[in-house]
């Protein structure tokens, strides 16, 4: 019995692997490797602070985003088909980002507000030229389940992408900060074996685990309300985003298809563009946002409470 229980684990590892192998080789998902993960931040940090900042690609954030997808894989016992969706959207979801990512969307939604990343992640899984499509059918995934997961509709799995401690956000706080070498005051895994333990309902989490999931989310504050909000680094992205503004009247899906270099090419994008020295974020910047409160009175039991302890105001994404 062990040694079948055995053949089949390693059969289903190499299926995954072979899943994982394949989209990764989709046209879809190497544009990826050329649209930087903070946008018009990380073309900054690349032309005026790169002693000192390291950038990450979109596909290097989906790549960590798997890594704690399969993190959760190990703690829960998910069927085979449920395995292979989470694997899909981990590596699809951000398919459909625009050129220097929330940078340029922030600007493409004012000129066309009918079509979003989201919209042109479905049209990118749709179209056999782009390669996912024939990938996801070739191992008898559902493509609309890969959708409505990715974009958090769907009731079954959409938990892990779209609560409060997701696996996607988690990565990105966790790449934001690794982009300034300042180190996560939270452990990623940690928070995603956390989140595993809530939804089987086994145990109560201990207090170093609580306090772990709230420095996540006051990084997670920290982020919308100082860095993208004020300070010098906010100040460039509003530069960027008035010049890209002049440059572009229309857009399509297709704009939202580029890469970071086609963009910067056609609207005509120099570093010289808001050159001044911008400090780097420091620890002490990394304060709570009032947007992003903490509950302590909510105790957490179940995936459903991370909803109430941990609340977004007006305004927090």
């Amino acid at each position: 019995m062990n040694t079948l229980r055995k053949n089949g684990s390693a059969v289903r590892a190499a299926g995954e692997r072979q899943l994982v192998q394949k989209l990764m080789n989709t046209k879809a998902f190497q544009r990826l490797r050329e649209v930087s993960f903070l946008g018009s931040i990380d073309y900054y940090n690349l032309h005026h602070s790169r002693s000192n900042t390291w950038n990450f690609s979109r596909s290097d954030h989906v790549l960590g985003v798997l890594e704690l997808a399969r993190c959760l894989l190990n703690k829960i016992a998910f069927s085979e088909e449920e395995r292979y969706l989470i694997i899909s959207v981990a590596i699809c979801h951000d398919m459909g980002h625009s050129p220097f990512s929330h940078s340029t969307e922030n600007v493409y939604r004012k000129l066309n507000p009918a079509i979003d990343h989201k919209a042109v992640l479905e049209i990118v899984l749709l179209d056999n030229s782009m390669g996912v499509s024939k990938v996801l059918t070739d191992f008898n995934i559902d493509v609309s389940k890969v959708i409505s997961i990715s974009i958090g509709i769907d009731n079954n799995l959409s938990w892990i992408f779209h609560n409060p401690i997701n696996i996607d956000t988690l990565d990105g706080m966790q790449r934001f900060l690794l982009s300034f070498r300042l180190p996560p005051p939270f452990n990623a895994r940690q928070a995603v074996e956390s989140v595993a333990s809530l939804f089987l309902g086994n145990r109560n989490l201990s207090k170093r685990e609580v306090e772990n999931l709230d420095n996540f989310w006051r990084v997670k504050g920290a982020f919308y309300d100082q860095f993208l909000q004020r300070g010098k680094y906010a100040e460039f992205e509003r530069a960027y985003m008035s010049f890209l503004t002049s440059k572009k009247k229309f857009i399509d899906a297709g704009d939202y298809l580029k890469r970071d270099n086609e963009l910067a090419e056609e609207i005509g994008l120099l570093p010289s563009l808001g050159a001044e020295g911008f400090s780097v974020p420091s620890k002490t910047d990394m304060h709570q946002a009032a947007r992003f409160h903490i509950d302590s009175s909510v105790k957490l039991h179940s995936i459903a409470d991370l909803y109430v302890r941990y609340g977004r105001g007006k305004g927090a994404k």
